[in-house]
Order: C-alpha cells, then sequence, then structure tokens
C-alpha cells in the first residue's frame, strides 16, 4: 500500500525523532485497511496570551474514499499529544469501518430481496 504521510509544523522544527514517531504512531492504523490512504499531520507551537506556558496542538486528517476524519488535540507535550491522538484515531476509523460494512451488507440484502 503507498500511503502518503504529510507531516507539516508550524513555529516548531520537526525533528527526525519527532517526524519518524509520528509516523510509526499513525501508520498502526495500515492494517485496518486494504487500500491506499493520505494523512495529514500538522504540528502547531500556539503561546499563551501570557506567553509562560507553550502548548502545542496536534492535528490528523485522513481522506478516505467517502469520508474525512479529522482528530485535534492540545497538550503541553507533543509527544504526550501524539500519544492522547492514537486511541481517538483507531476509534473513529474503527467507526468509518463499521458503518461501511453495515451499508454493504444492507445493500446485498435489498439486492437479495429484489431478486425474489
Amino acid at each position: 500500500m503507498n500511503n502518503k504521510f504529510h507531516i507539516t509544523g508550524r513555529g516548531v522544527s520537526l525533528s527526525e525523532p519527532l517526524r519518524i514517531y509520528l509516523e510509526r504512531k499513525v501508520s498502526k492504523i495500515n492494517k485496518l485497511f486494504n487500500h491506499s490512504f493520505s494523512v495529514y499531520c500538522e504540528i502547531v507551537h500556539k503561546k499563551t496570551r501570557i506567553g509562560v506556558n507553550n502548548v502545542f496542538a496536534v492535528e490528523i486528517s485522513i481522506s478516505l474514499p467517502r469520508a474525512y476524519i479529522k482528530v485535534e488535540k492540545e497538550g503541553y507535550d507533543v509527544y504526550e499529544v501524539i500519544d492522547e491522538i492514537e486511541p481517538v484515531l483507531q476509534r473513529q476509523i474503527k467507526k468509518y469501518r463499521a458503518k461501511r460494512i453495515h451499508k454493504n451488507r444492507k445493500q446485498k440484502f435489498s439486492q437479495i430481496a429484489l431478486q425474489f
């Protein structure tokens, strides 16, 4: 499968370990699909109003056939935010797959019913 990872950073330098860590976490969803898809990841460094606390926002968007999944989290550590995003992303993908399977079964059943 040729999955495309597009990782961008605003206000933060994307080091190679961070890029590898993010790709490894997101690539766990490969086992849930049998086709290719595109993943867009954006890491944003936000400063609070006072400027003392640094907040990182990580947004992951996946374009799938007939769906677009988007997950966004904020936190003080980039690696923790990526760890928090992973289960949410997997949950949304499983929900997407369940809907697709249900629709396919429903269509097949209606075609069989029309034949009789």
